[in-house]
């Protein structure tokens, strides 16, 4: 009884092994048939004459993330997660050519056709591919985009930014990149920025500068575009309790010190409590000067701490003026 359980598990064992070994073979003659000849640069669309078949490249934009803002150089920083969906006739099989694969899963640079804008970490992109040809790449990327800003209402203002994905050159005459919403995209904010509200989402095609439109040979050079429109709000009360209201009470301190002071000594001590306190004050705006961009209009916080120099510097000469009547009239 003990040999023919011996017999069964070494007959069992041998199985398993040759099927599993079996599947990958199965594997590497996929593979091997898959990116024999493969050029990732070339483009799965194919413009045959008198066709005007087109091609989709779906895009999700499935989370972002503020990483930074940089008011100097107006740029925002985000880490996004986006994930392709296109179809390439060269990645068909035939299942039951190769065990019943139907997918498989590869880390490479297969061709994305989407030309990611100040990529920062583009190294390994994975790829899961579909029997029929249906390729699905998820890339994370870090990204820094141009995003034009105004500082009117510092620290309360509002900046609207973009996202955006092309498909350039010649490779995008014939292809259309679409954008398909999550059904829960996750848009996450950073110490200083809030987002206001969901991403809009702005689909369009734009000819490129300096080539024309042949019509008769079908030759339509386009750029096609999705831009994801958001909007970010400053968190404001580091600003309020680190400027706003100490300056404002610097400014009430300083009022009570030039008009509650003695008669014989009230000149010196608004001269020097004026001093004082417009120095206290300039360290405000030496902060404002170094953290925002050098712009034409003075943002909200800067008029605050202006006028608040303006009002003890107005202090200070009404107690000379009336000093000098008071003087005068003796």
């Amino acid at each position: 009884m003990s040999q023919l359980r011996w017999v069964l598990e070494v007959l069992l064992g041998a199985s398993l092994a040759w099927i599993v070994s079996s599947a990958d073979d199965h594997k590497d003659l996929l593979v091997s048939y898959l990116f024999n000849g493969y050029n990732q640069y070339v483009s799965p669309f194919v413009q045959r004459q008198n066709s005007q078949n087109n091609m989709d490249i779906a895009i999700r934009l499935s989370s972002v993330t503020v990483s930074s803002v940089n008011e100097q150089d107006f740029t925002v920083k985000v880490l996004v997660t986006v994930n392709y969906r296109w179809f390439d006739p060269h990645f068909r099989w035939e299942p039951s050519e190769y065990g019943n694969i139907s997918r498989i899963a590869y880390s490479s640079q297969i061709c994305i056709l989407v030309t990611e804008v100040t990529v920062l970490t583009p190294d390994s992109m994975s790829a899961l591919i579909r029997h029929d040809g249906l390729i699905i790449q998820d890339t994370n990327l870090v990204i820094i985009y141009n995003c034009p800003m105004n500082f009117d209402a510092f620290p309360f203002d509002r900046q609207s930014c973009q996202i955006c994905f092309a498909l350039d050159g010649f490779s995008g005459s014939n292809i259309n990149l679409i954008d398909t919403p999550p059904d829960d995209r996750q848009l996450s904010s950073n110490s200083e920025w809030d987002f206001v509200s969901n991403l809009t989402i702005d689909e369009c095609k734009t000819a490129l500068d300096g080539l024309t439109t042949d019509t008769e040979s079908l030759l339509f050079v386009q750029l096609s575009i999705v831009r994801y429109h958001f909007i970010l709000a400053r968190r404001s009360f580091f600003w309020v309790f680190l400027i706003v209201v100490p300056s404002c009470l610097i400014c009430i301190v300083a009022q009570f010190g030039i008009f509650f002071s003695y008669a014989e000594i009230i000149v010196e001590n608004a001269v020097s409590i004026g001093l004082n306190t417009m120095t206290s004050l300039m360290l405000a705006v030496t902060v404002l000067a170094d953290f925002l961009a050098k712009t034409n209009n003075l943002p909200g916080l800067g008029w605050f701490v202006l006028m608040d120099i303006v009002i003890v510097c107005a202090s200070v000469i009404s107690i000379l003026i009336i000093d000098h009547l008071r003087s005068f009239t003796i």
